[in-house]
């Protein structure tokens, strides 16, 4: 069953071929814009900066209209780069 979140769910739980597969998909422009209403509205960009899913993110953003999500906001205001300061481990 296709579910709006599945690019969300597979970035949470870091499927990293999941997540290729549906980037590649002519799904992808739908996924991309949904916001989790399950979680705080995060995109898939919001949880893989939130995360700390390194390649994740370089998928998402490498991906068309990936770099669409960079300004998107949370419920509470709050970009992917906002995520990834306050919460990304440092390498």
């Amino acid at each position: 069953m296709e579910d709006n979140y599945d690019l969300i769910d597979a970035v949470r739980a870091n499927k990293i071929d999941l997540v290729k597969t549906l980037l590649n998909s002519k799904r992808a422009p739908t996924l991309l814009k949904m916001q989790d209403d399950r979680h705080l509205q995060f995109t898939a960009l919001h949880w893989a900066a939130y995360k700390y899913r390194v390649a994740c993110c370089k998928l998402i953003l490498s991906s068309d209209r990936g770099c669409d999500l960079i300004t998107v906001q949370d419920k509470y205001g709050e970009t992917p780069l906002h995520l990834a300061a306050n919460y990304g481990q440092i390498k």
